[in-house]
């Protein structure tokens, strides 16, 4: 089976995943601020070239972590980001978000069902809400 543009670009997505969770793992002296392993993205699907989305409680969310890649097949297994806003609310509007954490739920997909894949900055996983000052 051929496989689609899509299935190779998931699978270098996947190999630099993989380097990012095991940057600076074997180092003695260098310091990171705290610890990454994932690139979050959104699929793009054929149908009206609209963003993929994934049913996770009660709502919806279009935000993705590659656990495993089948090359042979284009199959994924990708994991459910739960998105929220600065305020720490449920949003699946990339305009709003702030940050997005891993959850237990993954889903099995075809890559060849999309044409694009938008990656999204490491640093919005497990991102901390900055220190908010509450005034008397």
């Amino acid at each position: 089976m051929d496989t689609c543009c899509i299935c190779k670009e998931m699978e270098k997505l996947l190999n630099e995943q993989k380097l990012l969770e095991n940057f600076g793992k074997d180092c003695r002296y260098l310091q990171l601020p705290r610890k990454m392993d994932t690139i979050p993205f959104l699929l793009v699907n054929t149908d009206k070239f609209s963003h993929f989305q994934a049913m996770y409680n009660r709502g919806l969310t279009p935000f993705f972590r590659i656990e495993s890649l089948i090359p042979s097949t284009c199959c994924a297994k990708l994991r459910l980001l739960k998105p929220s806003n600065l305020a720490g609310r449920y949003t699946n509007c990339v305009s709003d978000l702030y940050t997005l954490q891993k959850t237990d739920v993954c889903i099995h997909v075809n890559l060849c069902c999309f044409v694009a894949i938008e990656s999204l900055a490491p640093q919005l996983v497990d991102r901390t809400p900055p220190f908010m000052e509450v005034k008397v």
